[in-house]
């Protein structure tokens, strides 16, 4: 399979018994979406917001064999726009080394 990361980072992929199993370096295209916040109330000093994500651009269906890898804020996006999302992933839960930092995933998710 080929992964097509649409993110600005190298995407290590790791699978369930902890294993790096892939490192994809980003493709150079990155999927973007914009984001509205709305306030909705103040409590207290803490103002409260409703974010909606908008504007992804439809990427059209992969290679046969090949997936596209973006962020789950594109992926939120691409789907309230009604777009296709077929052959589209996240990555899936965070692998994080001793000091807590995020160092890749394991798997891909939809």
């Amino acid at each position: 399979m080929k992964i097509i990361n649409l993110t600005p980072h190298a995407l290590n992929i790791y699978d369930s018994a902890g294993d790096l199993v892939e490192s994809v370096p980003p493709s150079g295209m990155v999927a973007r979406a914009d984001v509205r916040r709305t306030l909705t109330e103040k409590r207290g000093p803490v103002e409260l917001y409703e974010s909606v994500y908008f504007g992804a651009k439809a990427l059209g269906a992969p290679e046969p064999d090949s997936v596209y890898v973006v962020s789950a804020l594109y992926l939120s996006a691409l789907r309230a726009e009604g777009l296709d999302d077929t052959g589209v992933y996240v990555p899936g839960e965070a692998v994080r080394d001793e000091a807590g930092r995020v160092i890749g995933c394991v798997g891909l998710s939809r």
